[in-house]
């Protein structure tokens, strides 16, 4: 049961942080597109 539950734990991460790469990368082409110099860093 904990192995599922970790297991879980996992796939739900890797999810959200595969939305949070996305989401970035759509974000800084879009910066790229307006911008002739990428977004600096906060």
């Amino acid at each position: 049961m904990l192995k599922f539950i970790t297991k879980s734990m996992f796939q739900g991460l890797a999810a959200v942080f595969a939305v949070v790469a996305m989401t970035n990368i759509g974000t800084t082409s879009l910066f790229m597109m307006y911008q002739p110099e990428p977004p600096k860093k906060s």
